[in-house]
């Protein structure tokens, strides 16, 4: 591997711990690969190096590299597989499970994945505000009314978050201006002479004069209202007061003194609503925790957290670990927070420390990222006199490039000095290889924003049409896979795709606003929503304008006029007359009711599945966005496999996915030849031949969040003013936004340079110029080029700035496609494939009578549960259990209905008498006495468990717990003979062991006796709920996956197809001596 002399002396340096300071195009990864080589070339085992990065993938990469660099060599490359190259989290939790017993963690510990994890906290969160507002409903209603936020809980899980990573155990109160302070400051500041003032302006001054007197009435009453009532009443107009030291005065306590002391006011107002923000805080620390212990599971931060504490507590095991590492290797240190540094310096030994990074290239403040734990780091080495290697050649970009980032930079306060060499030996251009395209409004309605889209749809164009690259030595014509966009934020993407489609431009779009966000999984979570509740019109509306239906806007009206539009829809034969309209209306309307009908059921994705295929929906897709559809079928799928729940309390956690921005895109895979469109901070690590760094304009909001968390000075809130409403930050709050201002403003300056440096060829700034004057970026650009901004200009001007050629298209009109501009794609001939063969497409859920079914007979499952096939006519027989013969009218089915409803409680009144008898036989029976004496006992307990995969329904009719035992009963009403049918009475067993798994479930110990209790006889039949029984069951629910899979269900004759309702029907059943046909 081929090193530049800067390079190779950072990879070689030793006897000091090492800082690269690696800039962008540097070979930052080509470093940290060399330095592994060359430790294990001195001698150092690979297996006791340990490599840390941030993501999967770029370990994944580093460590594909440095395996590659021992390819010759099979017993070094068996030890570089077996070595530490991992995330940090990947080396906490392997550090845990070796040392399971000293950390205190169970050694078969689960992690669980942002998005479990996120589901377990907002359950959390929940539980601890339902818990608090049981305590203290006044209290709650207080603080709910007090915060300026709509909803507490994300606000208290971004709060919980922050805390967790950046840790800080000394809290000191923030320093503030008390009313006393206030009153004397601005009383010294006032004392002014009003000599030679006009009377209108001796006049105002002493309406200030009056209304700082009335503050000062109010200091020692302490009435808190008033004194928001009277600050409210500073509104005074400056201009009315003479210029000069007075007016200079008013202006300090209006703009500064005032709203010190309204942080100080409000803070002291809600201190009691604080502490209980508090208390919540800690008691869904104390919910989540014991949440994740009794699942065995932990956390990214939990991995942190246990790894931390067992260092710091266990000497010996600090001293172990430490001790088995002769290097350790650290990738985008700029990028830690406090809580990983402080692991890596438990871990990493004197002299034995390699960090890479570079501070103008931290852009993930938001995660938490601490760039001064680099700066840190970096000055202390310098500070022992030793050695920073700084990597400054790059080998990226061409030297226009980079001396236009050099310009850019240089005003920046947030980029630290420093000089970009280009290493490159780049070949000539004709063309300026920078250019910027300020949009102008145009005389027409199109608005600078549309004119900038078309004007890089445009440039995207000519280049792709006259620029070559060099690649492999020789040089070839620019591809649109070469090209990438670069926005700040997602939302002007919309109008960069629909420009770039218009042009003919094929584009992938990666929408950095975050999977929740796309339009596809938004269409199905609405589809969702409406399942759960079709009175639900937002959603509803959603769905009918959606792909799935393609309901016209008029059509939505007409159903709106039936006041609702579930009405609307269930009446549409009458409303709508359109055909084809009506025909979707129709469709959708039947797909939702046998969507309803299965919810709670089955898996949620097969919810949505039948509307997709019904409707093409995945036909207009393109590659990322189908695999969105593919992701979130799985989320769901997933979700309810875990543990499922009701449709209503699944859609109400995808909106708490959507608000964390925690669910990232799913990957489209390998596309063609496509404009790659993505956010900056999606582009890191990432580089372009040719980059436009679009819609510079665009702001991102920077405002502080209603909570907030500031290491070393605690909670932070913005609270409604008492008085008038309005948002008022605390003292901490107040603390939080301005440092947080000036963090944002720094990391601004980053991610602009970070953007920049992506591009290796041609680099193009744009952005739209409205009718103020630009600021941010655009005017830091203008001002680095001397770009005048003051109108647009045609034709494009190329100026010599900095020694480098720049281009600037000033344009106010939209750039039109020309002749020859549409890249007609060649259709591919179908290709035909064999039909793929079918694997695992059993059912995720199954009824306990279900398995019951299939034991007894797979073809009548088949004919039953899976066909849904008609009776035709047939005698309702029942399956399990024959009607009791009571004398009565009642039909089988209702007479054991109403025998369990008065077992289980229920009212007694007008029933007949046949049914109270039967019941009272269990109730005065030993079991019914033993009930009586129970300390705890269930009732008709619907339950839904996981048993080997498969989540399983029923109802438990009777448990309870007496003398010890934990006893289970299930009660059967018709004439059956133990003795004389044992094939009915061993699906009776299998019933009763899956009633047995699932209440030792909800119990927590294992059922110590299970009984049949036939009442008809009035005697109890004593059934085995032992492993082995239970093991028949788990073959039971194999073979039925297997039959699924292989769609085989055979016909099981005997003489229970004489009770089947398909028998001489759908399914002949058995012949003479039972023998099947």
């Amino acid at each position: 591997m081929t090193l530049s002399t800067g390079q190779r002396a950072a990879v070689e340096r030793s006897g000091q711990d090492v800082c690269v300071v690696a800039g962008p195009g540097s070979g930052k990864t080509r470093v940290l690969v060399s330095r592994f080589c060359w430790l294990v070339s001195q001698g150092v085992s690979p297996v006791r190096i340990l490599a840390i990065t941030f993501t999967e993938k770029a370990a994944t990469e580093i460590k594909g590299r440095i395996v590659a660099q021992f390819s010759q060599d099979a017993h070094l490359r068996a030890q570089v597989e077996r070595a530490y190259v991992s995330t940090v989290h990947g080396f906490c939790a392997r550090l845990l499970k070796e040392n399971a017993i000293r950390a205190g963690v169970d050694p078969d510990f689960a992690i669980l994945d942002e998005r479990t994890a996120l589901y377990e906290l907002s359950l959390a969160a929940g539980e601890a505000l339902d818990e608090y507002y049981r305590l203290d409903p006044a209290g709650f209603r207080r603080l709910v009314s007090g915060l300026n936020a709509f909803d507490i809980t994300p606000c208290l899980l971004e709060v919980y978050e922050a805390r967790r990573a950046c840790p800080s155990l000394d809290i000191e109160p923030v320093d503030t201006i008390t009313y006393a302070a206030f009153l004397r400051r601005a009383k010294t500041i006032l004392d002014q002479s009003t000599r030679g003032w006009t009377p209108r302006q001796a006049e105002a001054w002493r309406q200030i004069l009056s209304w700082l007197e009335r503050l000062q009435t109010l200091e020692s009453n302490g009435d808190r209202l008033n004194r928001f009532r009277l600050i409210a009443e500073c509104n005074f107009n400056l201009n009315q007061v003479k210029a000069g030291p007075a007016r200079d005065a008013i202006r300090e306590i209006k703009n500064d003194l005032l709203p010190q002391l309204k942080s100080a006011l409000i803070s002291e107002y809600y201190s009691s609503e604080h502490q209980s923000l508090e208390r919540i805080l800690q008691r869904l620390d104390e919910i989540y925790r014991r949440r994740k212990r009794v699942r065995s599971t932990l956390d990214f931060a939990d991995l942190e957290e246990q790894a931390i504490r067992l260092l710091k507590e266990d000497e010996r095991v600090r001293q172990n670990t430490a001790n088995l590492f002769d290097a350790v290797l650290m990738d985008e240190l700029q990028d830690t927070n406090p809580l990983q540094w402080e692991l890596m310096d438990l871990v990493r030994r004197r002299y034995r420390f390699f960090a890479v990074g570079d501070i103008n290239q931290s852009i993930y403040g938001f995660r938490h990222a601490e760039p001064a734990v680099f700066a840190r780091y970096r000055d202390n080495i310098r500070a022992q006199g030793a050695m920073v290697d700084e990597l400054r050649e790059n080998h990226r970009s061409r030297p226009e490039i980079l001396a236009a980032v050099q310009a850019v930079a240089e005003a920046r306060e947030g980029v630290e000095r420093h000089e970009l060499v280009a290493a490159r030996n780049a070949a000539h251009k004709t063309e300026p290889s920078v250019e910027v395209i300020a949009a102008f409004e145009s005389d027409t309605a199109d608005a600078a924003e549309m004119v900038e889209a078309t004007w890089i749809a445009r440039r995207i164009l000519d280049l792709h049409a006259t620029l070559t690259i060099e690649e492999d030595g020789s040089r070839r014509p620019l591809r649109f896979s070469d090209i990438g966009v670069l926005v700040r934020k997602s939302e002007p993407m919309d109008l960069i795709e629909r420009t770039l489609r218009e042009f003919g431009i094929p584009a992938l779009v990666s929408r950095g606003r975050g999977f929740f966000e796309s339009d596809e999984v938004t269409d199905l979570v609405h589809w969702l929503r409406v399942v759960s509740n079709p009175r639900d019109e937002i959603s509803l509306a959603a769905v009918l304008r959606s792909p799935l239906v393609g309901a016209s806007d008029e059509t939505l009206l007409r159903l709106k006029v039936c006041g609702n539009l579930a009405e609307g829809l269930s009446a549409c034969e009458s409303i709508v007359e359109e055909p084809e309209e009506l025909a979707r209306l129709r469709e959708a309307l039947g797909y939702l009711k046998g969507a309803r009908e299965l919810s709670g059921y089955v898996s949620p994705d097969r919810l949505i599945s039948p509307i997709l295929d019904a409707s093409g929906y995945m036909c207009s897709l393109d590659a990322r966005a189908r695999a969105n559809v593919e992701k979130l079928l799985g989320i769901v799928r997933d979700l309810f496999a875990r543990e499922p729940m009701p449709l209503a309390v699944l859609t109400d956690h995808l909106e708490r996915l959507r608000e964390s921005q925690s669910e990232p895109e799913a990957p489209a895979g390998q596309s063609a030849d496509v404009v790659n469109v993505m956010t900056i901070h999606a582009s890191k690590g990432l580089e372009y031949p040719v980059v436009f760094v679009a819609c510079l304009h665009t702001a991102v909001n920077q405002s502080a969040p209603t909570l907030c968390y500031l290491p070393g000075a605690g909670l932070g809130v913005r609270w409604c003013d008492p008085v008038s409403g309005e948002a008022v930050s605390d003292t901490v709050h107040k603390l939080y936004s301005g440092r947080t201002k000036e963090r944002d403003k720094a990391e601004s300056d980053r991610l602009l340079y970070v953007a920049m440096t992506r591009a290796k060829e041609h680099l193009v700034l744009s952005f739209a110029v409205g009718k103020k004057a630009p600021s941010g970026w655009p005017s830091a650009i203008a001002g680095a080029f001397g770009i005048a901004l003051d109108g647009p200009a045609e034709p494009a001007e190329i100026d010599t700035f900095s020694g480098f050629r720049l281009k600037v298209f000033r344009p106010d009109r939209r750039a039109e496609s020309r002749a020859g501009d549409r890249f007609t794609r060649l259709e591919a001939q179908p290709l035909m494939l064999a039909r793929p063969a079918l694997e695992e497409q059993f059912d995720s859920t199954a009824s306990v009578t279900s398995l019951t079914t299939y034991w007894q007979c797979p073809r009548r499952y088949f004919l039953e549960r899976y066909l849904q096939w008609p009776t035709d006519g047939a005698a309702p027989h029942v399956f399990l259990e024959d009607a009791f013969d009571s004398g009565t009218s009642m039909e089988a089915d209702d007479f054991g209905r109403a025998v369990h409803a008065v077992l289980a409680g229920g009212p007694r009144d007008n029933l007949p008498t046949d049914v109270l008898e039967m019941a009272g036989r269990f109730e005065t029976s030993e079991f019914g006495w033993r009930l009586l004496r129970a300390t705890g006992a269930g009732h008709e307990c619907e339950f839904v468990m996981s048993f080997e995969g498969l989540v399983v329904r029923g109802q438990i009719d009777l448990w309870f717990e007496e003398g010890g035992e934990l006893v289970l009963i299930d009660y059967k009403t018709d004439r059956i003979d133990p003795v004389s049918d044992p094939h009915r009475m061993a699906a009776y067993a299998l019933q009763l062991n899956l009633y047995a798994a699932a209440l030792q479930k909800m119990r927590g110990r294992p059922v110590n006796a299970a009984y049949l209790y036939m009442l008809h006889a009035n005697r109890a039949v004593p059934v085995s709920v032992d492993e082995a029984s239970l093991d028949t069951v788990k073959h039971i629910v194999e073979a039925l996956r297997g039959s699924q899979n292989r769609m085989e269900f055979p016909l099981n004759a005997g003489g229970q197809c004489f009770h089947c309702p398909y028998y001489k029907t759908a399914c002949p059943g058995v012949t003479k001596g039972n023998s099947p046909v």
